[in-house]
């Protein structure tokens, strides 16, 4: 009996599942990690200038809680 096609089919599975997951994505999960499992949204802008030149600052980020912090140093840890 031949692998072959089991060979075939498991490089594309690992190809197809790589492909499905964006930078931003990976960033996220970066994100968590590193807060020891609190997910902070990203934000881009810091604060916008107004026409008088006063600066506002932006919102921050809302946060939440995705993994607790024994996992998320768990992972730490193997990274």
């Amino acid at each position: 009996m031949t692998t072959e096609p089991l060979q075939s089919f498991r490089k594309w599975a690992i190809t197809a599942s790589v492909m499905m997951v964006t930078v931003m994505q990976v960033l996220d999960a970066y994100n968590a990690v590193a807060n020891n499992g609190v997910f902070v949204e990203p934000s881009l802008v810091r604060a916008t200038v107004n026409q008088d030149g006063s600066i506002v600052k932006a919102q921050a980020g809302l946060a939440h809680r995705v993994l607790s912090t024994g996992v998320a140093q768990t992972i730490t840890s193997m990274l």
